[in-house]
């Protein structure tokens, strides 16, 4: 009955630490705007992606406005030569952060949960009036949002359930760590070393099995994306190396702990021997 109980009490800590892991990565890089607006500071310094918002911005200004042919292709033009312009300065990459801030409050913040992934340019349309002659001169005035679906990526119950998650990190946590705590008191004396060192052995394993995990699973929903939506090509892959790269991040505390543990159970179990 102990070993039935010891069994499903490291049952109960792998997966408490899986959740643990998921939960952090998803809280700092996903959930909470500065983490979301930090990670994603890579993706905008992709020169296709910055290719991509210049054109959309374009685009997306015109389609606003109740104007005529001519004056739309002005002011298509205009955007484009003065985003084109500051595609290398400081400006372009205030105004990246700013959309993803907004965008970020727009997903997980606004009134509804938005279906699909909703970027908001508003910031680059800002920038492009407030730097361009032409657009002044054309009366062209900045509208409060600019919001663009992206379709083929769904977001709402990834939104939400990102949500439960930094919800119940902290529960994680603890759920976990109690149940380390367990396994190791639960051991007969002579065999708590080995207790250590299973806890750290598991620790480091579920960190390699994760990123194994998170490489195969982010490179099989890009290209899912990317079946029906090659326009985004530039921002999808970038996007998938952000995550991985950012998991990685959130995986080295855990690999390390759980190399330190498995240290100590081997220095403990090696002093116990020599004792003896």
């Amino acid at each position: 009955m102990t070993r039935l109980i010891r069994g499903l009490v490291l049952a109960i800590f792998t997966l408490g630490l899986v959740f643990s892991v998921g939960s952090t990565w998803t809280t700092k890089h996903l959930y909470e705007v500065d983490g979301f607006v930090d990670a994603t500071a890579a993706i905008g310094k992709n020169e296709q992606v910055r290719s991509t918002m210049i054109n959309v911005t374009a685009v997306q200004l015109t389609a606003k406005l109740p104007v005529g042919p001519n004056i739309s292709a002005q002011v298509s033009s205009a955007v484009t030569e003065v985003l084109t312009k500051l595609v290398d300065q400081p400006e372009f990459d205030m105004a990246w952060r700013e959309s993803m801030h907004r965008t970020h409050e727009h997903q997980f913040f606004g009134a509804e949960t938005p279906r699909v992934l909703t970027l908001n340019l508003a910031p680059f349309v800002d920038m492009a009036i407030a730097e361009s002659r032409t657009l002044t001169f054309l009366g062209v005035t900045a509208p409060e949002e600019v919001l663009v679906e992206v379709p083929s990526i769904r977001v709402d119950l990834a939104v939400k359930a990102v949500s439960a998650a930094a919800e119940y990190r902290f529960l994680g946590y603890l759920v976990t760590i109690l149940a380390g705590i367990i396994y190791f008191a639960t051991s007969r004396p002579r065999r708590r070393a080995k207790s250590v060192f299973i806890l750290g052995a598991i620790t480091v394993v579920v960190s390699v099995l994760l990123a194994v995990v998170m490489r195969v699973t982010s490179e099989r929903a890009a290209d899912s994306v990317l079946t029906n939506a090659r326009e985004y090509a530039g921002f999808i892959r970038p996007a998938r190396d952000m995550a991985v790269e950012s998991f990685d991040l959130v995986l080295v505390p855990f690999a390390a702990a759980g190399l330190i543990l498995s240290a100590l159970g081997l220095i403990w179990r090696a002093v116990s021997a020599h004792q003896r």
